[in-house]
């Protein structure tokens, strides 16, 4: 009776360690996306990603005051929201029903969809000198606002980025970091010889189900996954033709991943990554 149970109770044992194993890759091919498409001249600079609840695409540009609806199957625009003056925008989230737009010395614009000519800034407490260009949208609907360069005077910026979080229902930043990124997150074995200067965030946005946090960095062309308590999923260095300057990221409710790209020389485009 003993023997007979045997071979189940190993199989029960190898399962849940299988189960115990930590996750090693992100669910998507990154170099090879679902599908991807050009984008017209105006979304050249290209600098946020986020999504309507209609599941169409939000844009901004670092150069004009424009909020664009993307057509999340073809790139087409399908409507031009004027909200602002030309400022340098480096992200945008949607939140129910009101736009938040991101500039690079930390101010946060926000507006209704229903009545965008009645715009609205809040300072957030960072500054030029943190240069931030990510914004996201945590599990707990706070905004979360990554630091470029600059981690803020109790951090190391030779050593360590960070990642704010943002009270959209009481307009307060939390005093602390939310996440810091280190060198012990992006290269845990010390095998790439991976510097935190050489990771500078361009764009975050988190997992619908794992919460993992997926950070880009412009420098290096490359994705970072990490867990929340900041430990390596993956590394991606990216190589796909078109991809000259990543800065905006979102994920659909399922998981599609979505990913622009500013052009340079080439049009902007914007690839799309299924979660397997």
């Amino acid at each position: 009776m003993i023997l007979r149970s045997l071979p189940v109770l190993l199989s029960f044992v190898l399962l849940g360690a299988c189960h115990a194993q930590p996750v090693q890759h992100a669910p998507y091919l990154f170099d090879a996306p679902d599908d991807s498409f050009s984008l017209p001249d105006i979304l050249k600079e290209i600098s946020g990603l986020g999504r309507f609840p209609d599941g169409t695409l939000a844009a901004v540009q670092d150069e004009n005051g424009f909020l664009f609806r993307i057509d999340h199957r073809t790139g087409n625009i399908l409507e031009e929201i004027r909200f602002g003056s030309d400022r340098d925008y480096e992200g945008v989230e949607i939140v129910d029903s009101t736009a938040w737009v991101l500039e690079s010395d930390g101010d946060l614009f926000y507006f209704s969809l229903a009545d965008p000519g009645n715009l609205s800034r809040t300072p957030t407490g960072l500054s030029r000198r943190h240069n931030t260009e990510g914004l996201g949208i945590d599990l707990d609907g706070h905004l979360l606002i990554a630091a470029k360069h600059f981690p803020g005077h109790d951090y190391d910026p030779d050593e360590e980025r960070t990642i704010w979080s943002f009270n959209p229902a009481s307009g307060y930043r939390s005093e602390r970091a939310r996440f810091v990124i280190d060198e012990q997150a992006v290269d845990p074995d010390g095998n790439e010889k991976k510097r935190i200067e050489d990771v500078n965030p361009s764009g975050i946005a988190v997992h619908p189900s794992t919460g993992h946090l997926y950070v880009l960095s412009s420098t290096g062309i490359e994705l970072y996954v990490l867990t929340r308590e900041m430990t390596l999923v993956e590394r991606v260095a990216f190589n796909l033709e078109g991809m000259v300057q990543p800065e905006g990221i979102v994920f659909s409710p399922r998981g599609t991943l979505y990913i622009s790209s500013e052009g340079h020389d080439l049009p902007a485009r914007i690839f799309v990554f299924h979660q397997r």
